[in-house]
């Protein structure tokens, strides 16, 4: 088995909360002959985004065929076994995590428990999550817990959003409501670099500014205008890395924030840090 690890852990308690563990974290880049043997993660749930190639995962005899945007989802001493395609091997993130019993979590970890689907496709833009997360993890700051909270509470969220079944196998239709918060995210990515008008969502998807404002906070457990920030901050991060010689006013402009000094407050709000400071950190991983 050859194999390429980017951020590789195999070591318990690497991120720890009152209600949550990740046990294990990574990005994974496959060569052809790539195989993994069968194993489970003990008391862990854990979840495979592929974002480049091909391959599949085996639960028991079925065969699940998975492709660039599609994640892969196992439950807890859930046996599977993986293997990359030969001419279009994946790349992938992988996530393992464990819920304690709190009643944030409680509800969630009891509706996944009954999934008997085991591939999905990603709805919400989920990579620039899990590569804020890993360089989060890497970083080790205390002050950052807030944001790798954060960040792995939305990878939960969506993962749920994403994932309900019924037990007899057969996907449970979108409720009005998520199929309202796909469509929110779905509009924020499209416009990040827009000024956040809660009219301007409104008219585009056809509601009352009340109504998705109302609905997003009790799906989401988050204000939307707080989510729409972090979004923005996310893609500036994301422009730092890949863009190097991009300046912190270009990348506040791109994200659509003409004031640099309410774009460096809300960076250190919502990563911990500055963003000269942030930088410096994440374009040496």
């Amino acid at each position: 088995m050859k194999l390429q690890h980017y951020y590789l852990f195999h070591r318990e308690n690497l991120y720890k909360d009152d209600i949550s563990s990740i046990t294990l974290l990574g990005d994974l880049v496959c060569t052809p002959d790539y195989y993994r043997e069968p194993h489970h993660h003990s008391a862990d749930i854990e979840i495979c985004l592929i974002t480049a190639g091909k391959g599949s995962f085996i639960i028991e005899d079925t065969e699940y065929k998975v492709k660039q945007g599609d994640l892969f989802f196992a439950m807890p001493y859930q046996v599977h076994h993986s293997v990359a395609d030969p001419h279009d091997p994946y790349r992938m993130y992988y996530l393992a995590f464990r819920l304690f019993d709190d009643p944030v979590y409680k509800k969630l970890y009891d509706e996944m428990s009954h999934v008997t689907q085991h591939v999905f496709t990603d709805q919400f833009n989920l990579p620039q999550y899990f590569s804020a997360l890993i360089e989060e993890v890497l970083n080790n700051f205390t002050a950052r817990n807030k944001a790798i909270e954060s960040l792995f509470h939305s990878i939960v969220i969506f993962l749920h959003r994403n994932c309900l079944v019924d037990k007899a196998g057969i996907a449970r239709e979108y409720s009005s409501k998520q199929l309202l918060i796909q469509k929110i995210t779905t509009y924020i990515d499209s416009n990040i670099h827009q000024k956040f008008y809660l009219d301007d969502i409104a008219n585009e998807l056809g509601y009352s500014s009340y109504y998705i404002s109302r609905v997003f906070k009790e799906q989401m457990d988050m204000p939307l205008s707080g989510y729409w920030n972090r979004a923005k901050i996310l893609r500036a991060r994301y422009l730092l890395k890949n863009n190097p010689d991009m300046t912190l006013l270009e990348a506040s402009e791109r994200v659509g924030i003409d004031d640099y000094h309410y774009f460096s407050r809300l960076y250190k709000q919502i990563t911990g840090l500055s963003p000269t400071a942030d930088r410096k950190i994440i374009q040496e991983i």
